[in-house]
């Protein structure tokens, strides 16, 4: 982590762009619009993301479709509706 300061533009509480750094604490601002103070704090982040939906290691085979769709039924067979 860095030693810079993250700079607000805009105050949360009034949205005043008034802001001065406040000498209580490192990352603390002071609002001169509104008078109030307010600290900003660094999080770290994951550099990568997680997916949301992960695939499954192994997936389920699907059972093979017949290699031609005419043959699948024999043809001494009668299918009736």
């Amino acid at each position: 982590m860095s030693d810079e300061r993250t700079v607000p533009y805009y105050c949360p509480y009034c949205g005043g762009e008034e802001l001065r750094p406040h000498d209580a604490s490192p990352g603390t601002w002071h609002c001169r619009e509104c008078l109030r103070s307010f600290a900003l704090r660094r999080i770290a982040q994951p550099t990568t993301p997680a997916p949301l939906n992960p695939a499954p290691a192994d997936p389920v085979p699907t059972p093979a479709a017949p290699a031609n769709p005419t043959h699948a039924v024999p043809a001494n067979l009668v299918v009736t509706p």
